[in-house]
Order: structure tokens, then C-alpha cells, then sequence
């Protein structure tokens, strides 16, 4: 799918997405990213809360709570944070669940990192 505009990838996305269940298709996407060798040698992997119609990689977190750091919109840019458990993440920018002020920013990206 590379090379295709945002808008043309978010319709192929919708077209195979109404015809499988979204668990079905975030687990097949989780384990395909599970047993790359990006996502084994990672140091910190970058992940997201999604909405209704986007991947649920969620369950990447289990596999590495440690080293999974998520999102926060804080005005025009995102920063990353740990979290210890997921009900730490609380709605914010667009009702997207993010962490809370009081998590620990994560600041260094290294070569390692996979986001």
C-alpha cells in the first residue's frame, strides 16, 4: 500500500475492514507486528488509544508494558508517556484516550525505537 494518498488507504482500509470484524483484523495486525524483528528489537514502541474504526493495537502493550509508551496532543504536537496500567489513559484531544499529566514523558527516540 505504499505510495497510496491518505485518503485512497483509509478507503482500501474501510473496504477490507467491513468485511472482517475489527478484533479479527487488529490480531492478525498485532501478530504480524509481534514477530518482526523492528517490533523484537525495539527499545520503546510507540502505540495509540485508536477510535472505533482504526487498528486496536492495544494488545502489543501486554506483550511489553515496559517498553510501550503512548501518545498525548498537547497543542499541535504529541508527546509520549509511560503507563503503568491502561485505565491510567483518560479521553483528551478529540475524545482520544491518552495518559495523564502526571505520567512519565518520554523524551530520547534512539534508532531502536519503533513508533
Amino acid at each position: 500500500m505504499s505510495g497510496l494518498s491518505k485518503e485512497t488507504a483509509r478507503l482500501h482500509w474501510k473496504s477490507i475492514y467491513s468485511q472482517y470484524s475489527r478484533a479479527e483484523v487488529s490480531a492478525a495486525i498485532c501478530r504480524t507486528i509481534q514477530n518482526t524483528e523492528e517490533f523484537i528489537q525495539a527499545e520503546r514502541v510507540g502505540l495509540f488509544f485508536p477510535r472505533l474504526w482504526e487498528v486496536d493495537l492495544t494488545s502489543l502493550w501486554a506483550l511489553a508494558p515496559t517498553r510501550c509508551l503512548f501518545p498525548r496532543v498537547e497543542g499541535v504536537q504529541l508527546h509520549f508517556y509511560e503507563v503503568s496500567s491502561l485505565n491510567e489513559l483518560k479521553a483528551g484531544y478529540a475524545g482520544i484516550l491518552e495518559p495523564p499529566t502526571s505520567s512519565l514523558e518520554f523524551t530520547q527516540w534512539h534508532p531502536l525505537d519503533l513508533v
